[in-house]
């Protein structure tokens, strides 16, 4: 009888250990794809929301410069293997979002997939000697490719003197964080921390203040 009890102690150690391995290996194996930060042009590439009149354009540079972050955030961050999608956005009018998404994923055998489009880029201005912060809008969808279904979003609001900073860190509604005006890059960048705070399948997930460094 002590045997027996000793060796079923030994096979639950076992069957512990080995349950944890299979969840970290499976882990491992699941491939989440990042696309290439763009600005939706018609309605029909819309998730949710609406297109904002009169946009400034992000340059292709800036779209790649956010890319190679949100790319090695997520490396950095996630134990999933990351995958770069650089892609030509040639939806149809005659498909949504969710379904264009998940073809392209299938396509290239992706569990996950993260889409950020860039709502809303201006930058800041003085207009009548009166300063006024950039304007950022970005939205994250993290879609599951094979069940086509959207798991987690997250929206990056930034307008003017109501910014998500003042909304986050509690800053005064003056346009100044922590001695500094951030540039629309600084809060897209920002945006980027918040959607690594947002999304629940993100490791190790903490606020980062990147103007109090």
């Amino acid at each position: 009888m002590k045997y027996s009890h000793i060796a079923l102690y030994f096979l639950s150690i076992f069957v512990f250990f080995g349950c944890s391995s299979i969840s970290s290996s499976t882990n491992q194996e699941l491939s989440l794809g990042v696309v290439d930060f763009y600005q939706p042009t018609g309605l029909h590439e819309l998730f949710a929301g609406k297109l904002f009149p009169y946009r400034t354009e992000a340059t292709k540079e800036e779209e790649k410069d956010l890319s190679a972050i949100l790319y090695e955030e997520l490396e950095k961050k996630t134990s999933y293997k990351v995958q770069h999608l650089s892609l030509s956005h040639t939806q149809g009018t005659d498909e949504t979002p969710l379904e264009y998404w998940s073809s392209l994923g299938s396509s290239q055998n992706l569990d996950l997939l993260i889409i950020p489009q860039i709502m809303e880029w201006k930058e800041g201005e003085y207009v009548r000697e009166e300063y006024l912060p950039p304007k950022v809008v970005i939205e994250y969808y993290l879609v599951d490719v094979k069940e086509k279904k959207v798991l987690e979003r997250s929206r990056y609001y930034d307008e003017y003197m109501n910014t998500e900073y003042d909304l986050r860190y509690n800053t005064p509604a003056n346009g100044m964080f922590f001695g500094k005006r951030p540039s629309r890059m600084d809060l897209a960048v920002d945006s980027i921390y918040k959607m690594l705070i947002d999304f629940s399948f993100v490791r190790n997930r903490k606020e980062k203040n990147i103007f109090a460094q």
